[in-house]
């Protein structure tokens, strides 16, 4: 792996801005009118993460702000569903390291409580028999092992190769029992799950470069949709109004949506970026070519849940999350359940990277039919149905198109450092523009306090 990068912005200074679009901190004067003294226009595409934050920051320093969203709700890839009866969410889950990280002191002082996932894991083998505690600690070793091998074998190349290739690589000379190459594959699994990209494709030098906070992670039984819905509070949102063009010039910008035009001093750009890889909106003057080679040299992943909600659990109660080691491992490989946290007896499945494309391909009733075999391997044939289910497919999302970036062989961090560049009038933010927490809401909430510091310094 290749050495970590300094960090942009420094913890206290997160802190500083998370507390001021939290509206605990004024500004100094001096940033909230610009030197003519006229009240400074913005609008923002997208009530992300990224936009809300923008947004709040630049409202609360006094300019004027217009939250432009394509959708009929906030949230962007945070998305609270109570379709099925409780709230569930479909998109964003964790808040990924609690310690210093600002969701953490949002969600404080919003009054949103949180539970600590103690992440303990019952893993099952190919027969549908749960590991042994020694066994599952047998292949923890295994698997810290493995890591450091592969890392000591990315330091020794001179370009990059996808993890995949790297695995295949150390471990092409060992003569593994069955059980160990399932470990190695479950390895890979969690990779998947964890980027929602193909090993094939991601990047062993670059593919988990990003810092992190430290702390524990944590959920939030009442849905984590309710941090935008406090961020958004007193925000002037429009909802349904889909952006077609941005154009620019010395007086400003103009935006033509779904539901007419709009103009202001400056324009901040939030929409995903599998979105900027559809071009679904029009630039004018074009944008870079460094910007559109980065837009196409990060790809964007894709993670999948399917929701079952049963009359009771049907699983052990103490454990938060399941693993089975299977031939298909790409199927369905892990569960969350739901039970410990939100109290319902819920389990989230999660699924990734081409497996997940194919998934969404099919309908619901075979989709359930396919976790459900998972399910009664671990935890019994009699295991009934659920009485609710709903499957995710961000993939077909129209506004998002995936789930998050992830860097590839080729694309390297400076990639995402260009498609944080402005260009002119216009700003870019989204967790894809934030190479220290990318991949991550808290990564996509801090690009937006980036972007509004830079418009209220000038």
């Amino acid at each position: 792996m290749k050495p970590n990068r300094p960090t942009v912005i420094g913890r206290r200074e997160v802190l500083r801005l998370g507390l001021v679009a939290a509206g605990l901190l004024a500004l100094p004067p001096r940033l909230l009118r610009g030197a003519e003294g006229r009240k400074k226009r913005a609008v923002v595409i997208g009530a992300g993460m990224a936009g809300l934050g923008a947004a709040r920051t630049l409202h609360d320093a006094g300019w004027a702000v217009t939250v432009l969203e394509a959708r009929a709700r906030i949230g962007g890839r945070v998305w609270t569903d109570r379709s099925l009866g409780m709230p569930l969410d479909l998109g964003a889950q964790w808040i990924e390291g609690s310690t210093g990280n600002p969701l953490t002191a949002l969600a404080r002082t919003f009054g949103i409580p949180t539970k600590v996932d103690t992440d303990e894991w019952l893993y099952f083998g190919r027969d549908g028999k749960a590991l042994s505690e020694p066994a599952a600690a047998a292949m923890d070793e295994l698997l810290a092992e493995l890591l450091e091998r592969i890392e000591a074998y990315g330091e020794t190349l001179d370009r990059d190769v996808s993890v995949r290739r790297a695995v295949e690589a150390v471990l092409a000379d060992e003569d593994l029992t069955r059980h160990q190459r399932d470990i190695a594959e479950s390895f890979l699994v969690g990779e998947e799950t964890t980027t929602g990209a193909d090993t094939e494709s991601l990047s062993l030098w670059y593919g988990d470069s990003a810092d992190g906070f430290p702390g524990e992670d944590l959920l939030l039984p009442g849905g984590y949709g309710q941090v935008p819905d406090h961020l958004a509070r007193g925000l002037d949102v429009r909802l349904e109004h889909t952006v077609k063009s941005v154009t620019q010039d010395a007086r400003g910008v103009r935006l033509q949506t779904s539901k007419g035009p709009f103009e202001a001093d400056h324009c901040i750009v939030t929409i995903p970026l599998g979105a900027l890889k559809r071009d679904t909106i029009a630039f004018s003057p074009v944008l870079p070519k460094a910007k559109t080679d980065a837009i196409r040299r990060v790809e964007f992943g894709l993670l999948d849940k399917v929701i079952l909600v049963f009359d009771k659990p049907y699983w052990p109660r103490d454990v938060d999350k399941f693993a089975h080691l299977a031939e298909e491992q790409d199927r369905y490989p892990e569960f969350l359940n739901w039970h410990r946290y939100g109290g319902q007896p819920v389990l989230f499945s999660y699924c990734s990277g081409t497996f997940a494309r194919a998934m969404e391909k099919r309908g619901d009733a075979q989709v359930l039919a396919e976790v459900m075999e998972v399910v009664r391997k671990m935890f019994g044939a009699r295991t009934p149905a659920p009485k609710k289910s709903k499957v995710v497919r961000w993939a077909q999302d129209p506004f998002t198109f995936g789930s998050y970036s992830y860097l590839p062989v080729g694309a390297t961090p400076e990639h995402l450092d260009t498609l944080a560049e402005p260009f002119g009038r216009v700003l870019f933010a989204g967790e894809a523009t934030n190479k220290d927490y990318q991949a991550t809401v808290h990564g996509a909430y801090l690009s937006g306090l980036r972007e509004a510091r830079r418009l209220l310094a000038g």
